[in-house]
């Protein structure tokens, strides 16, 4: 939207649609990053950063499904077309030390404060004019196709698949078992 009179219509139009409040938020031009994060506490590490590209000339694209999940949606959303629009990806970021570093500090945080566990992939966007990061989205429970972009970073990272899904269990149960002597106890 580039107007409150578009951004009024489209608002109503999505409260009638869904029967529910609407979120609106400023977009903030510049450059997205995904970060995924494996483990917990101080065991908690940063896989390889991606670099989401649009081919859009906006540089955005509001969904891009993955080609394994096209089958479902059109199942489920039969009066929606549902394809692959072609409009971008992700790609190993090629970054600065010093942005590398401000984002994996960003997303740690970030995981810690939403108090995530095991696994999660997020989203972060650096403002283009003023070189600001902001967290767009926090996904605690990405997604783990070997085709999606936990995976893929994984894999950038030296682990295999197995590997990967080894570490969220082994996170997992480590997690469980600490639990398990804390409940003990009382």
């Amino acid at each position: 939207m580039y107007n409150k009179s578009e951004l009024r219509k489209q608002a109503a139009f999505l409260v009638r649609e869904y029967g529910q409040e609407v979120l609106v938020e400023e977009f903030i031009e510049g450059t997205e990053y995904s970060i995924g994060i494996l483990g917990n506490g101080s065991r908690s590490k940063v896989l390889p950063i991606m670099e989401r590209f649009y081919l859009d000339p906006k540089g955005i694209a509001l969904f891009e499904p993955d080609e394994a999940v096209i089958p479902l949606l059109k199942k489920m959303h039969r009066k929606y077309n549902v394809e692959r629009a072609g409009k971008g990806g992700a790609r190993l970021a090629q970054i600065s030390d010093e942005l590398k570093a401000k984002l994996e500090n960003m997303a740690v945080a970030s995981y810690n404060a939403c108090n995530c566990r095991d696994w999660c992939r997020m989203e972060i966007r650096v403002n283009k004019k003023t070189g600001k990061p902001y967290v767009l989205e926090l996904n605690p429970i990405a997604g783990i196709d070997p085709s999606y972009i936990l995976p893929r970073q994984a894999n950038l990272a030296g682990m295999t698949y197995a590997d990967l899904i080894n570490t969220i269990v082994d996170s997992a149960a480590e997690r469980y078992q600490k639990l398990k002597k804390i409940y003990k106890k009382k």
